[in-house]
C-alpha cells in the first residue's frame, strides 16, 4: 500500500486539528486564575480600615457642600481608586473565558474612570457633578457584580469584594 504525501499531510492536518481543543472565550474562567487574582485583590480590601470615612451620617446623593472636599480628600487617599484597571490588567489573561474576563476588565476601567471623576467633583465642591456620579458608580458595581459571578468569582470573593 503506497501512501502519499498528500494523504501524510491531510492526515497530520486532522490528527493535529482534533488532538488540540481550543479553550472556551466565554463563561468561568480556570480555577487557577480565580485564586491568583482573589490573592492580589485581597490585600486592597483593608484600605479604608485605619483611615475612617470623615462623615459616618454623609448622604451621597444628598451630600452638604461644606463635607465635600473632605470626602474626596479621603476617596482620593485610598489607592485602590487609582490602581484597579493596573492591578486587573496586571493579572494577566485566563486561558478559559477571555471574553467573559474581557466584560469584567472593562467594566472596572469604567468604574475607575467614573470614580476619578467623583473624586473631581467632591474635591472641587461640585455637589451636582458628584450626585451624578453615584448612580453611575451604583449601576457599574451591580454590573461588576454580574461580570464577577460570569468570571466565576464567589460572592464573598476578595476581588467581588473589592470591585462590585
Amino acid at each position: 500500500m503506497r501512501v502519499t504525501l498528500a494523504a501524510l499531510c491531510v492526515t497530520a492536518i486532522v490528527l493535529t486539528g482534533c488532538s488540540s481543543k481550543p479553550e472556551p472565550k466565554t463563561g468561568p474562567v480556570e480555577a487557577a486564575f480565580i485564586a491568583a487574582a482573589n490573592n492580589a485583590c485581597e490585600p486592597f480590601l483593608d484600605q479604608g480600615a485605619n483611615k475612617p470615612f470623615p462623615y459616618p451620617s454623609f448622604d451621597a446623593t444628598n451630600p452638604l457642600v461644606t463635607q465635600l472636599p473632605a470626602a474626596g480628600k479621603y476617596y482620593d487617599g485610598l489607592p485602590i481608586n487609582h490602581q484597579e484597571l493596573n492591578l486587573v490588567t496586571a493579572m494577566g489573561k485566563p486561558k478559559r473565558g477571555r471574553d467573559t474576563w474581557n466584560t469584567f476588565v472593562s467594566l472596572v476601567g469604567q468604574e475607575q474612570d467614573v470614580v476619578s471623576k467623583q473624586i473631581k467633583a467632591a474635591e472641587a465642591s461640585d455637589k451636582a457633578g458628584f450626585v451624578a456620579t453615584v448612580s453611575q458608580v451604583a449601576a457599574l458595581a451591580k454590573q461588576i457584580d454580574t461580570a464577577a459571578a460570569a468570571v466565576g468569582f464567589a460572592k464573598d470573593a476578595s476581588c467581588t469584594q473589592l470591585f462590585g
